[in-house]
Parts: structure tokens; sequence; C-alpha cells
């Protein structure tokens, strides 16, 4: 019997000193409290940043009161089939349910939108997914929604009703993937956050895997 070879792609935007935060949140800060070069017998540093910076999830808790904080995310709802979908190309535009030209197949859906580029050289036109648009995942028992910008809303919402609809429905959202190479289909996901009991989101190392 031959052995399908599985594919794998990772999905997460890389964190250096020059990646830039979401407009109000913690700059990235990285020292090195120990290193080997000055003489230290090992290596150590630490950082700060905000919970929301490069490839992150979001837990319901970022806008709802008594929404799951990351630690608490089923693994099931990170971990397992989910389905790529390309979106035409519009800036500065929250994607609508005209705009889905294929079936949902799965309960997880990564959209790929090509409306942002990188970290270091932020564009501020990206776009994101509409309220209407999350209802109607959410309708289709969606529970993850992922997108390769840095969030669901456009970068000068003050309402935030996209994630607030994503809260609604319990979906957790995945945040600033890297989807330059991968083509619409189906695929696995792993896409774990680190277990903080009490945070409303947390980075995680995205792959996608195909046989």
């Amino acid at each position: 019997m031959k052995v399908k070879k599985m594919k794998t792609y990772d999905i997460t935007r890389s964190i250096t000193k020059d990646t830039k935060e979401y407009p109000g949140n913690k700059k990235y800060f990285f020292k090195s409290l120990m290193d080997i070069n000055e003489g230290a017998p090992l290596n150590v540093n630490s950082f700060k940043m905000s919970m929301h910076l490069g490839t992150h999830i979001d837990g319901t808790k970022h806008f709802k009161s008594d929404g799951m904080c990351v630690g608490k995310i089923p693994i099931e709802k990170v971990m397992g089939k989910c389905q790529v979908i390309e979106l035409e190309q519009k800036f500065n535009y929250l994607y609508l349910p005209k705009d889905i030209k294929v079936d949902i197949k799965f309960n997880k859906v990564l959209f790929k939108t090509n409306t942002f580029f990188d970290l270091e050289n932020w564009n501020q036109d990206f776009s994101g997914i509409s309220p209407e648009l999350i209802k109607y995942l959410g309708q289709k028992k969606v529970v993850l929604i992922g997108i390769d910008t840095p969030g669901l809303d456009l970068i000068d919402s003050q309402d935030f009703l996209s994630h607030k609809e994503a809260a609604k429905y319990d979906i957790v959202s995945l945040e600033n993937l890297d989807l330059k190479k991968i083509n619409a289909g189906n695929y696995n996901l792993i896409a774990l956050p680190l277990k903080f009991e009490e945070a409303e989101a947390s980075l995680v190392r995205a792959i996608l895997t195909i046989e």
C-alpha cells in the first residue's frame, strides 16, 4: 500500500523587532536578560507585547464580558477540517454573504482577501468581514473564522460590530494569517493558543496540512 505524503504549510506571520502593533496596542519589546556572547552561561530573553500582535486568536472574551478566555477554548474549535475561501480583492471593504461563491463545507473557514501585506509596513486599507456574513456563517454552525488581515473589522471601526457578532455566535477569530501561498480548498487546521487562563487572546502557530 502506497502511503500518501502529507504537505504542511505554515500560515503564521513572523514577529520581529520591526513588527508593528495594532493602533492603540502595546508596542512589541524584546530584551535579552542573559547572553552567551556577553559571557553568560546561557541565553535568556523576555518580551512585552499585546496579545493581538502577529498571528493570533481571539476568544469571545475579547468582546463579551462573560465570554470564553483563550485558555478555555475547546481543542476541537482550533483543530480539524477547514475550508480556505479566496475572495475578490477589494480594499477597505467588509465582505458580505453575496461575496461567497462556494458552499460552506466545514465549521472552520479561512478567508484569503489579499488586502494586507506585511506586519512591518502596514497598509491601513485592509478589508474585513461584515456582521451580516458572520451571522450567515454562525447560522451554518461555523465555530472559527480566519482572515489574512489584522482583524474582522476595518482599521477605523469604533463599534467593532463584526467582532461583537462573532462573540454573539461563540465564534473565535483567527487573525493575521499568512495565506499568500495557499490555494482555495480543503485542509486540516492546527492553530493552538497558549493556555492563558484569563486572557482574551493569544499568539498561535497556525499550520495547514493536506494529503
